[in-house]
């Protein structure tokens, strides 16, 4: 519950600048209904950017009062990973493979 509620303070008014300035699409929180395997909270933040560059634009530093809490919250985490994804329709004819790695 403490991660979620840094990442409310500190993340999610950065993710929300980057939806209003167009760098990002949407972006979609959720976390496991319960998870039986330990006693971690598990958090997924998927984020739709607008092409590449934009996901790979600089996030600015943390104003001084929020500075404390975000080193707890990035201290809190288990794992990150920052996985790129391409998500199509069945519809839809298959994306050709970008040709960035």
């Amino acid at each position: 519950m403490q991660f979620l509620g840094l990442f409310e303070k500190t993340q999610v008014p950065l993710l929300r600048a980057k939806i209003k300035n167009g760098s990002a699409l949407w972006v979609r929180l959720s976390k496991p209904g319960f998870n039986a395997t330990n006693d971690q909270w598990d958090l997924r933040v998927t984020v739709a950017w607008r092409d590449p560059d934009s996901a790979m634009g600089q996030i600015p530093p943390a104003k001084a009062p929020l500075a404390l809490e975000r080193q707890l919250m990035e201290e809190l985490i288990v794992e990150h990973t920052d996985v790129p994804i391409q998500q199509w329709n069945m519809d839809d004819v298959a994306p050709e493979p970008s040709s960035r790695p």
